[in-house]
């Protein structure tokens, strides 16, 4: 059984045969953020706003259009007082060109160039959102990896440990210093512990899975292997500095600030339509028609003949439009922007008090995780002593098996507190730098 339990601990060992490849986090997140559908969509918006941003969107310059047209027309003509009867057609051809600039509109074309600016800035901010979200996860994705890592080990180290005790319980027993019962206590640890490790490793293997979901790559021939160490020193933060840089550089509050701008400026868009519009407009024309009548002309009695013609036309004038009367429309949209904009403002007043509030808590959080770490670590490496204590005392018989089994999951639980408030510990620290905008392409 012994063996039988080996075979399946090295069996689950070696379960993955894809090609193992080293992995540091700023190479995850390099190529969690290469392979990101999302972010190939918010660069891909960009684009279109840059190509957008430019006068000749905002209406700043003249439109010309070339019109072709190729009229044609068939009519009978029964009417006793016309003194063309019978049918006739009608063809030809036109061709003209028409310019026409919009002298003044009331700073329209202004105000919507900084529309155009705004927008572009807005889709560059929801890329940097959509970084930040795909940064967090690889982030966590990785640490928990590191975690899983960590426990693996340290059952690892148990294992090692319970089978060098059933090694030396069976020589005692070989020499009448240690009985079947013991030997059989100290297999059945074994086992128990067999288990925890084997259940270990499927954790490990579906954190790496989890990673290589959030760095959007699934490959069946290519497994990420976390490298970094799990660093146990945090740094200690000021609350003031950690508030100025989320006043400053938090990425969701830099968005409201755009999504500001954009209601200011369409207030100014609205305040435009009290102005007239003064506009310019030229034309230059050239035609062709060809008629025919199917009668008789009644003075010579012969048929008409084909009639050809041409027109030549040139047309210069300027146009001032201006609403006299909307039954007040134009000023309720413009009251209606200024709302917009007065939103816009409370929007960023509420999440300004609410990113604080978050803030606050999470640092105390942070505080509060990094006092329980220092006495995780405290009561790890006191029960490593008394592991080995307890080892010494196995030995020599002043202790039995249930004591040290004991110490020995007393040692194991506490390595797992450990691992899991570091692992807290850093979610809360990503969660810091997340809120202060540390996390940038």
């Amino acid at each position: 059984m012994f063996r039988f339990l080996w075979l399946i601990l090295i069996t689950t060992g070696s379960l993955s045969l894809k090609a193992q490849t080293p992995l540091t986090l700023p190479d995850a997140i390099r190529i969690g953020l290469q392979e990101s559908y999302q972010i190939d969509i918010a660069e891909q918006r960009i684009d279109i706003a840059e190509r957008n941003d430019n006068y000749k969107t905002a209406g700043a310059y003249p439109t010309v259009d070339f019109i072709f047209n190729v009229p044609s027309n068939y009519a009978i003509q029964n009417n006793p007082n016309s003194f063309i009867q019978g049918a006739f057609v009608t063809t030809g051809a036109n061709a003209a060109v028409q310019a026409n600039w919009v002298m003044f509109d009331g700073y329209r074309v202004r105000y919507t160039k900084r529309r155009l600016e705004t927008l572009v800035q807005q889709t560059r901010q929801s890329l940097q959102l959509q970084v930040e979200a795909t940064t967090v996860n690889i982030m966590l994705a990785y640490y928990n990896a590191l975690i899983a890592r960590e426990q693996l080990e340290v059952l690892q180290d148990v294992i090692d440990l319970s089978r060098d005790r059933i090694a030396y319980q069976e020589l005692r027993r070989e020499y009448g210093q240690s009985n079947t019962f013991v030997v059989l206590q100290t297999r059945e640890a074994y086992i128990a512990d067999s288990i925890t490790l084997m259940q270990q490793q499927v954790a490990y293997s579906n954190s790496i899975l989890n990673l290589q979901l959030a760095m959007g790559v699934v490959s069946s021939e290519v497994e990420y292997i976390p490298t970094d160490s799990l660093a146990a020193d945090f740094e200690q933060y000021a609350y003031e500095t950690l508030e100025q840089r989320l006043l400053a550089d938090n990425n969701n509050l830099q968005n409201l600030l755009l999504n500001r701008e954009l209601a200011t400026v369409n207030v100014d868009l609205r305040r435009a339509t009290l102005y007239p519009t003064i506009s310019a407009g030229a034309s230059a024309e050239y035609g062709i028609t060809v008629a025919r009548l199917f009668a008789d002309n009644p003075n010579t009695g012969e048929p008409f003949e084909t009639a050809v013609g041409d027109n030549i036309g040139v047309g210069l004038g300027f146009t001032l439009a201006y609403p006299l009367y909307d039954a007040g429309q134009r000023r309720r949209n413009i009251e209606n922007a200024r709302v917009e904009a007065l939103i816009a403002q409370l929007d960023i007043d509420d999440l300004k008090r609410t990113l604080r509030a978050q803030l606050a808590t999470t640092l105390a959080t942070y505080d509060n995780q990094r006092r329980l770490l220092q006495l995780a670590q405290a009561r790890v490496s006191l029960l490593e002593e008394q592991l080995a204590v307890a080892e010494e005392r196995l030995r020599g018989g002043i202790i039995n098996t249930f004591d040290y089994r004991q110490i020995q999951v007393n040692y194991v639980n506490a390595q797992q507190v450990r691992l899991n408030i570091i692992f807290q510990l850093k979610t809360t620290e990503t969660e810091l730098v997340r809120l202060t905008g540390g996390i940038t392409r």
